[in-house]
């Protein structure tokens, strides 16, 4: 902390990754000031590189997917962050802050990829995949693969404009969310019952491909 002291007022830059605090006022956002994107980790492995920061004129900011760098004043004063459902106070932040998406030749090699997905939305749309999985209700009112499907196909095209060599466990994971999406459209529209274990279990199957790329190409 009395490192920190030290820099009060002074202009500072952060590199890292955004997301939004959970309260209304969007002009709250948080870096957490990490090499690695934090989605798959949870909220306290990564409270000690977290930092609060508030755009000029109290602005909202726009939440930039992949690794930004965010540039503006540190100011040590005690500050309240809501995330992921949990209330923590800090006793710094970054005000005045203008952020910006690094390109892939500005990130390290580790990274490079990830970034190179991100741009061709490779990383969206596996979290729009995510979501389409995720609530079993929906999935038996409104069957997946029609949803899916699409999505998958565009995902893999995504993944041969950046490259499969370095991605085998995202190949893995397309080839299961697919057939996780025939599955449950086959059993829904046979007004079969889904089996939500094996549905949890299919889940975390691609969840955990997807945080086993991360921890071997990114986390070295």
């Amino acid at each position: 902390m009395d490192d920190l002291k030290k820099l009060n007022g002074k202009k500072v830059s952060i590199e890292g990754f955004m997301e939004d605090d959970d309260q209304d006022d969007k002009a709250n956002t948080y870096i957490a000031s990490t090499t690695y994107p934090q989605t798959h980790k949870s909220f306290r492995d990564i409270l000690d590189s977290i930092i609060s920061i508030t755009e000029a004129d109290n602005k909202e900011f726009v939440k930039l997917d992949g690794p930004v760098i965010a540039t503006g004043y540190m100011q040590i004063e005690n500050v309240s962050l809501n995330l992921r459902g949990e209330k923590e106070t800090y006793k710094y932040k970054m005000v005045g802050v203008t952020v910006r998406r690094l390109t892939a030749s500005e990130v390290d090699e580790n990274m490079r990829t990830y970034t190179k997905l991100t741009d061709v939305g490779f990383i969206t749309d596996f979290n729009k995949a995510l979501a389409l999985s995720s609530f079993l209700e929906d999935i038996k009112l409104n069957p997946t693969t029609k949803r899916m499907s699409p999505l998958v196909e565009k995902m893999n095209k995504e993944l041969d404009l950046v490259g499969r060599k370095n991605c085998k466990n995202l190949v893995v994971m397309l080839d299961r969310l697919k057939l996780e999406g025939i599955e449950l459209d086959s059993n829904v529209a046979n007004g079969k019952k889904v089996n939500e274990d094996w549905w949890m279990k299919e889940n975390n199957a691609v969840l955990n491909e997807y945080k086993t790329w991360i921890n071997s190409k990114i986390m070295k």
